[in-house]
């Protein structure tokens, strides 16, 4: 179980994320420090954003479905070779990285909230 700490409702854009449990508390941390309002996926909610790790059961199906609802997705994984970046962008990531340099830079690969 995730120790959640998302924002109240309504507070920022929602994003939606997937990703394994030892990386939850990072990116909730650095995600609601961003603005956003984050909900764990697969959820039927609209977001603005997605952020998907690829090596997640189900990843290819949540990538698919949130990018042609028309939601930004940003993928990232171990160190996904050129097939892997290709497939992903394939199913509609925005961008995909490696979990090294997504978490390194996380405001960098994320749109900025005005």
């Amino acid at each position: 179980m995730w120790p959640w700490k998302a924002r109240a409702h309504g507070a920022g854009p929602r994003a939606g994320l997937l990703c394994v449990e030892a990386d939850a508390p990072n990116l909730l941390e650095q995600l609601n420090a961003l603005g956003y309002e984050v909900r764990k996926l697969p959820s039927v909610e609209e977001f603005v954003l997605g952020v998907v790790d690829i090596s997640v059961p189900g990843a290819d199906r949540v990538i698919a479905d949130m990018a042609s609802a028309g939601t930004r997705v940003v993928a990232f994984g171990v160190d996904p070779d050129d097939i892997v970046q290709i497939r992903t962008k394939a199913l509609g990531a925005s961008v995909v990285l490696s979990r090294t340099e997504f978490l390194d830079d996380l405001a960098g690969h994320l749109p900025t909230i005005v």
